[in-house]
């Protein structure tokens, strides 16, 4: 199965064609090849101190951050409200990816406005003025199906820089700056020519963890820093000098802010991501479980 073709025709392929087997021979494979230990089996080896769990609510002050949450939550509700009152259930399935994509968007908004495109914001701007003009609470059945092309998320449509290694314009999520030399890559070609220097100039960069940051933090930082990473900062304010947290977030764009706000209030940290290589990965955690 390590031949792409072998595993396409015995996997792939028959879990496309809802065949039973496909899903089975998956699942043979990874229980041949996957360690899997559940708590009670390490217990006798490891000595787990007791978990606390808790919850912090977050406010939006009046701001940027607060005016782009309710643009994004007020129109993606008044057009699923739209499709509800048209009765016309199959059409909410047949668009149920877009409604995932509107949730997405607000959520995203709830770590940083600046983690929604630009375009994005502005779609839903846009019909949130119109809203607010026609004084409804949400949009008639008959033009939430013409709005909701405008409210998907959508790649900006201005022209980008190229990768300096591909040549390529990088697609938005894989945008790679570095911080000394002001090169752009995309992440994959970066990952697999770096070595602590600009490919392309040959400046070397800091240390890991400050040594690039995505492109995209710059417009993010135009909006001022989020409640959410400011309430992260204030704990990590509280902790002692020689204590060390782990910070995780699904999305590598509120890592790339994360970790500007923490270099710029000097803060050292290593990072890893699925853009990094095996090597890169066991640099970083090195570097956290010795460095203080």
């Amino acid at each position: 199965l390590s031949n792409k073709q072998a595993f396409d025709r015995a996997v792939t392929n028959r879990i496309k064609s809802k065949d039973p087997c496909g899903l089975a021979t998956l699942r043979t494979t990874m229980a041949y090849i996957a360690l899997r230990r559940n708590k009670q089996q390490v217990l006798s080896t490891i000595q787990l101190v007791d978990k606390t769990v808790e919850t912090r609510v977050i406010s939006f002050p009046d701001g940027m951050h607060q005016q782009i949450h309710e643009i994004l939550f007020t129109t993606a509700r008044s057009v699923f409200v739209g499709f509800l009152r048209s009765g016309d259930e199959d059409a909410i399935f047949d668009n149920y990816m877009v409604f995932l994509e509107l949730i997405l968007r607000v959520r995203q908004s709830c770590c940083h406005g600046g983690l929604v495109p630009e375009k994005r914001r502005e779609n839903a701007a846009n019909l949130f003025e119109m809203m607010k003009k026609s004084g409804k609470a949400c949009v008639d059945p008959a033009l939430a199906e013409d709005l909701l092309p405008q409210l998907r998320g959508a790649m900006q449509a201005e022209s980008r820089e190229k990768c300096s290694v591909c040549l390529d314009e990088p697609e938005e999520e894989s945008v790679v700056i570095l911080r000394v030399c002001k090169h752009i890559f995309c992440a994959p070609c970066l990952s697999k020519v770096r070595n602590q220097i600009c490919p392309l100039c040959r400046e070397p960069e800091p240390k890991s963890g400050h040594g690039y940051r995505k492109l995209a933090v710059k417009g993010a930082m135009k909006l001022g820093r989020s409640p959410k990473v400011q309430a992260l900062l204030d704990e990590i304010e509280k902790m002692a000098p020689d204590e060390k947290a782990v910070i995780f977030s699904q999305w590598t764009s509120f890592l790339d802010i994360m970790g500007h706000e923490l270099f710029q209030e000097g803060h050292s940290f290593t990072r890893i991501d699925g853009t990094m290589s095996a090597d890169e990965r066991y640099t970083a955690m090195e570097e956290f479980d010795t460095e203080g």
